[in-house]
């Protein structure tokens, strides 16, 4: 008798921003590249093995997702894969103390945040012809996210991977490329800020407790926020 061919089951989910999708649990192949790539110091590493597994378990783009969403499809597949619970290290923050106390974190218990999926408008101001000047940005994707990372530059590369179009009245501005875009923005006022603002304030799921030190007895908060901090 050959050896058999399992199937897997495939659970519904619906994403924070609405999209409906199914998933199926890690594979020993997965599991290995997800434990492969957490022995790395490099959290780029750890995303880009994530994403690799997710698309393969949901037969979507992973990297297409925005990060609030590809967070919490991370945690669903931890979830019918591996655990309920995720384990996890609080420090005490007393820093006489500072000692470290292991919990296990219910994954009902991590709090999924509401999502805006609608396009940012920001006011530019008016042209010389009196035109009123918007830029609009999406959501940047978490494949977008990890581009850059290191790069100098990076934020506003993130910001020109994100525009959606800049128009005087119902005019579309023609950008010839990134060089002219960032030389442009950079010569407004206030237009990299509210940029800059509106692709780093991406919702992440997060875990906040309430303890005591059993060491020192030091009352502390925690709040644990995003995949490096879950599932690193």
């Amino acid at each position: 008798m050959s050896l058999p061919q399992i199937s897997q089951p495939h659970t519904n989910v619906v994403l924070p921003t609405g999209r409906k999708i199914k998933i199926r649990p890690f594979i020993g192949a997965e599991e290995k590249a997800l434990l492969m790539a957490k022995q790395s110091n490099v959290q780029e590493d750890k995303i880009t093995a994530a994403i690799d597994v997710l698309s393969s378990c949901s037969g979507i783009d992973a990297s297409e997702l925005c990060m609030t969403d590809f967070e919490f499809l991370f945690m669903k597949e931890y979830e019918i894969s591996v655990s309920q619970k995720i384990d996890a290290k609080l420090r005490c923050k007393n820093t006489e103390c500072e000692e470290l106390m292991q919990v296990a974190i219910p994954l009902d218990k991590i709090e999924v945040p509401e999502i805006d999926t609608s396009d940012k408008t920001i006011e530019v101001g008016k042209d010389d012809t009196g035109k009123q000047v918007r830029l609009f940005l999406k959501i940047p994707t978490v494949g977008d996210s990890i581009k850059f990372t290191g790069d100098k530059d990076g934020d506003v590369k993130l910001i020109f991977e994100s525009l959606k179009g800049i128009y005087a009245d119902e005019d579309e501005c023609e950008i010839e490329s990134y060089e002219e875009f960032s030389k442009w923005m950079m010569s407004q006022t206030n237009v990299y800020r509210e940029c800059a603002s509106f692709i780093n304030s991406v919702p992440r799921i997060s875990f906040e407790r309430t303890w005591k030190c059993p060491s020192c007895e030091h009352e502390n908060n925690t709040v644990i926020k995003g995949f490096e901090s879950f599932f690193s």
